[in-house]
């Protein structure tokens, strides 16, 4: 198994279909623009790859604050944006736990 680390919003040595999965876990509430991290986690994997999200959840009354923790239809958004198709959402007590194909 080989891993990589890159900045996530551009990753400019990363091929196109280079890998078979992405972990993303309690990081998209952290960047300025969790959109262009998506995208690209989607342009890196092989079709057929999986991406497994971790991400807190906020509940649609819940105020938005400093952090940008996301509401389901949120993040179901973000990723249909980037690409993402049949997703496989589950929700726990904290968190949506998100394992998709790319």
């Amino acid at each position: 198994m080989r891993c990589h680390k890159e900045d996530a919003h551009r990753m400019s040595t990363v091929k196109d279909r280079t890998f078979d999965a992405a972990i993303v876990v309690d990081t998209l509430h952290h960047l300025e623009r969790p959109d262009d991290v998506l995208g690209e986690v989607h342009r890196v994997l092989k079709r057929g790859g999986r991406v497994m999200i971790a991400e807190m959840e906020r509940r649609p009354d819940e105020p938005i604050n400093n952090c940008l923790r996301f509401t389901r239809d949120e993040l179901t958004v973000l990723l249909a944006e980037a690409g993402f198709r049949d997703l496989e959402l589950e929700v726990t007590e904290t968190h949506y736990l998100v394992a998709i194909p790319a």
